[in-house]
C-alpha cells in the first residue's frame, strides 16, 4: 500500500497500527459500526484482499466480542476488535473477561475522541483509559494523532500489545485511539499548511510508506520449554499413595494431544476427565474412566474409600461437587499441575502445585502421569452396573437434559465439533459416562467466567474458523441473551447446528435447593413462551422443533451440514426434574 499526500493524518495513523497487526500475525478483525473507528476500518478494508484477512461486521458489540473468542479458540491465535467511542467498548466487557480468566490473546481496539472533548463532556465520550482495569494484561492510550510521534514509534508501541496478548501467558490487551476530525478521506494538507507543518506532514507521510513497505521483525516470545527431570517431581510423590487423576479445563490442542496420549498408556490409575478438556468422550469405564463427582454415589464412593491423592491436571472443573469432596476431605492430597499463573484453588485445599507455562505441560504430561502411575497404588471402584441402570433409566424417558445430551453423544458424526453452553447443559454432558460408547469429540466450552452471554456468538466464530461442522447445545435462556446473534445465520452457509433446550425458562433453578422457594423460583425461573421456530421462520432460518429423543436422534443422523439448522428441543421441566429425582435413586 502507498499513501497519497492527500490522505489526512487520522488515516495514515491508522493505517500503521493496522499494518503493523497484520505484520504480527492478526488476520481476524472484527468490525462494529461507528464513525470515530472509520479511519481504522478503511485501513483493515484496504488491506483486505493482499492479506486475506477474514472481517466479520456485526452491530452488536458484545456478540462481536465472544464471535472473536470464538475463532481464537478455534486457531489459538489473537483477533482484533474495533469499536467507536463512548459505550461502545463497554460491550466488550464480558468477551474480555471470558479471554481474561481463559488465556485467549485478544486485541481491542477502542476509537476515541481527543482528550480535550473527552474532558469537556462532548459528545458520545466517557472515560476510556483503562478501562477494563485490571482484566487486561497490556493498555495503551496512543494519543490523538500529530506529528511529533514517528510512524516507527507508533509501530512498536502496537507491536508490543500484539506481543503482550501472546506472553507470558496469553490474554486481551486494550489500545485506546483517539482520532481527530477529518476521519473520512478529507485532506488535513491545508490546515497544516496554515500551520506551518507542510514539510513536516510531508516527511511522515513518506515515513508511512516506506514503514509499510518493510516487514517487522519476528519476536521470540515462548521460549523452548525445558523438559521436566524425574528428580523434579520427587517433591510431588513422596510415598505411594492411593490416587485418583482429574483432568480440569484444557485450552490448548497440544495439551489436550499430550493428555490423550498419556491417559491411553496410563491403564491403571482410575481418572476423571471433565468435559471442559475436550478429551471426556475418549475414554469408556474399563479404561479406567470414572463418572464425575456430580453424581452423589460417586462422590460417597470415594469418601468412604481409602483415597489418599488427587494428581489434577490443568485448569477448573464443571463439577462444584469436586471442590466440596476436597474441603470435606482434607487428609486427600491434592496436587496441580497447569500450564498458567491463574490461581486454581476455589476449595482452598491446594498441598503441592507445579505451574508449566509456554507448552511445558504438553512436553512433561507424560513423565507426569509415569511417575503418579508409578508412586499410585491401585483403588478400583466398579461403576459398570450404576451406569448401565442409569442409561436405560434414561433411554426409557421422555425427552429431557439427560436424554438429550445422551442422544447428541451417541449420534455425532465424525470431524463435528461439540460447542456446549453453561448451566444446565454443560452439567448434563458432564455427568454422561458409558461402558460401551466411545468416540473422539472435539468440545469446546466458554467457562471463563461460566456466563450464558454470547454462547451462539461464539459458536459462530469458532464454525466460522475451524471450518468444521459443529453442533452447538444451549439452554433457551441462553439463546434470549443472544439473540442478536441469530441474525447472523441469515442467508448462510455456515454447517451449524444449534440444538435448544427449550424448557421455558431458566431450568437449572429447578434442580437446585432455591428451587423449593416458590417465591424464590418464581422470580429465578424467568419463565416465557418464546416460540423459536417462529423466530427462525421470521428469519428464514431452518428450525426443527421435537418432542422425543428418537425425532432428535434422526434429525441428527439425516443432517446435511450445508446450512445452518436449529432444533429447538421441547423439555417439559416438571419431567426433567423428576427424571433427575429419580436418577438419584439408582445406588451404587
Amino acid at each position: 500500500m502507498s499513501f497519497p499526500l492527500t490522505q489526512n493524518l487520522s488515516r495514515l495513523w491508522a493505517s500503521v497500527m493496522i499494518d503493523t497487526l497484520i505484520k504480527k500475525g492478526v488476520t481476524k478483525f472484527y468490525l462494529s459500526p461507528g464513525m470515530r473507528n472509520a479511519p481504522l476500518i478503511s485501513a483493515v478494508r484496504a488491506a483486505e484482499t493482499k492479506y486475506k484477512l477474514q472481517i466479520i461486521v456485526g452491530f452488536d458489540e458484545r456478540a462481536q466480542g465472544m464471535r472473536a473468542l470464538g475463532a481464537v479458540k478455534a486457531s489459538d491465535q489473537p483477533a482484533a476488535l474495533i469499536c467507536t467511542s463512548g459505550s461502545a467498548l463497554s460491550h466488550y466487557f464480558p468477551a474480555v473477561i471470558e479471554a481474561s480468566k481463559t488465556g485467549l490473546p485478544l486485541i481491542i481496539l477502542s476509537s476515541d475522541r481527543p482528550m480535550e472533548l473527552t474532558l469537556s463532556n462532548a459528545n458520545q465520550t466517557i472515560q476510556q483509559d483503562h478501562f477494563y482495569g485490571d482484566y487486561v494484561q497490556y493498555f495503551h492510550n496512543l494519543g490523538a494523532p500529530d506529528l511529533t510521534q514517528t510512524p516507527a514509534q507508533i509501530r512498536s508501541l502496537v507491536g508490543h500489545a500484539v506481543d503482550r496478548s501472546l506472553f507470558p501467558t496469553p490474554g486481551p490487551v486494550h489500545l485506546n485511539c483517539p482520532f481527530r476530525e477529518p476521519l473520512d478521506q478529507q485532506s488535513d494538507e491545508k490546515e497544516l499548511q496554515d500551520k506551518g507543518l507542510a514539510a513536516l506532514r510531508q516527511n511522515f507521510t513518506q515515513q508511512v510508506n516506506d514503514l509499510i513497505l518493510k516487514d517487522i521483525p519476528k519476536s521470540v516470545l515462548t521460549p523452548t520449554p525445558a523438559p521436566l527431570t524425574a528428580s523434579e517431581l520427587d517433591g510431588f510423590f513422596l510415598t505411594p499413595k492411593e490416587s485418583l487423576i482429574v483432568v480440569g479445563e484444557l485450552t490448548t490442542t497440544q495439551t489436550k494431544k499430550a493428555v490423550l496420549s498419556a491417559l491411553r498408556e496410563n491403564q491403571s490409575l482410575p481418572f476423571i476427565v471433565d468435559v471442559a478438556s475436550g478429551l471426556k468422550y475418549d475414554f469408556v469405564l474399563s479404561e479406567g474412566s470414572v463418572p464425575s463427582f456430580d453424581h452423589p454415589e460417586v462422590y460417597k464412593a470415594y469418601q468412604n474409600s481409602s483415597l489418599k491423592r488427587i494428581i489434577h491436571i490443568g485448569g477448573r472443573t464443571t463439577s462444584k461437587h469436586y471442590y466440596r469432596f476436597l474441603r470435606e476431605n482434607p487428609e486427600v492430597e491434592w496436587v496441580v499441575f497447569q500450564d498458567n499463573y491463574r490461581q486454581h484453588d476455589p476449595a482452598f485445599a491446594l498441598n503441592q502445585r507445579m505451574v508449566l507455562p509456554h507448552g511445558g505441560l504438553a512436553s512433561s504430561i507424560g513423565l507426569i502421569l509415569e511417575t503418579a502411575k508409578a508412586q499410585g497404588l491401585p483403588l478400583k471402584i466398579d461403576f459398570t452396573g450404576f451406569v448401565a441402570k442409569k442409561s436405560k433409566l434414561i433411554d426409557e424417558a421422555p425427552l429431557a437434559y439427560p436424554s438429550l445430551s445422551k442422544t447428541i453423544i451417541e449420534n455425532f458424526s465424525p470431524d463435528t465439533v461439540l460447542w456446549l453452553g453453561n448451566s444446565t447443559v454443560i452439567r448434563s454432558f458432564d455427568s454422561y459416562a458409558s461402558e460401551t460408547y466411545k468416540l473422539s469429540i472435539a468440545t469446546e466450552v466458554q467457562r471463563g467466567a461460566s456466563g450464558i452471554e454470547g454462547s451462539l456468538a461464539g459458536a459462530i466464530g469458532f464454525a466460522e474458523t475451524c471450518q468444521k461442522p459443529v453442533v452447538a447445545v444451549m439452554g433457551d435462556i441462553s439463546l434470549l441473551h443472544d439473540l442478536n446473534s441469530l441474525t447472523s445465520l441469515q442467508n448462510s452457509t455456515l454447517p451449524l447446528t444449534l440444538v435448544i433446550a427449550q424448557n421455558g425458562g431458566g431450568g437449572i433453578f429447578s434442580l437446585l435447593p432455591a428451587g423449593n422457594d416458590e417465591t424464590l423460583h418464581r422470580d429465578l425461573f424467568t419463565a416465557h413462551d418464546v416460540n423459536f421456530k417462529k423466530l427462525c421462520q421470521a428469519l428464514e432460518i431452518d428450525c426443527e422443533q421435537v418432542t422425543t429423543p428418537s425425532e432428535l436422534k434422526t434429525l441428527l443422523q439425516n443432517r446435511q451440514h450445508n446450512k445452518p439448522l436449529v432444533i429447538e428441543a421441547l423439555i417439559d421441566d416438571s419431567v426433567n426434574t423428576a427424571i433427575y429425582s429419580e436418577l438419584k435413586t439408582i445406588k451404587l
